[in-house]
């Protein structure tokens, strides 16, 4: 590994020689845009380039390549590590005193809320025994009534039909009267 940082840093130092030289190169006269270069100290900087650049590239390469693979293994412990503690605070949590008392609470309300329930309904139960009884006594009131009134209508009928009788009597009198 050292070896190979040494090369990485023959290239580094290649490249900053190049441009070293490039910024103290002076202008070819007339035209700022060119610059006057050894040719001889150029070419033997980028042949130490050229040398080392396939060996940089693997280099480089085989980093890359040991970083994704370093990232991939950590990804794969953190989501492991990640599930089995989700795994492990639900056991925790589900075995929690204060979950096993709200539990026991909720069973508390559920209970005391079906006899709610079940009182409600006997008290629904009784109020419509109540008001049929109020409808019965009505009923019987009524037919008391009604008793009452065919009673005294068949007295008075029985009354006119009496008079009616004597009516015809006294009719049948006056014509045996009148006959005789």
């Amino acid at each position: 590994m050292e070896k190979e940082n040494s090369k990485v840093a023959i290239v580094i130092n290649s490249v900053n020689t190049l441009q070293k030289i490039i910024d103290q190169a002076p202008n070819i006269i007339f035209n700022s845009h060119f610059i006057k270069v050894d040719k001889n100290t150029i070419k033997t900087e980028i042949d130490k380039i050229e040398a080392l650049m396939p060996e940089a590239f693997k280099q480089a390469n085989s980093i890359i390549e040991d970083k994704e693979q370093i990232l991939n293994d950590a990804q794969i412990k953190a989501q492991n590590i990640k599930e089995e503690t989700e795994i492990e605070i639900k056991q925790k949590i589900e075995s929690h005193q204060i979950v096993q008392e709200a539990s026991h609470y909720a069973t508390e309300i559920m209970d005391i809320a079906k006899q709610e329930a079940i009182e409600m309904q006997v008290m629904g139960v009784r109020h419509a025994d109540e008001k049929l009884q109020r409808v019965e006594y009505r009923l019987k009131a009524l037919l008391n009534t009604m008793h009452e009134e065919v009673q005294k209508f068949e007295n008075y009928l029985t009354e006119v039909m009496s008079i009616v009788r004597e009516e015809r009597n006294q009719i049948k009198d006056t014509i045996n009267k009148i006959t005789d």
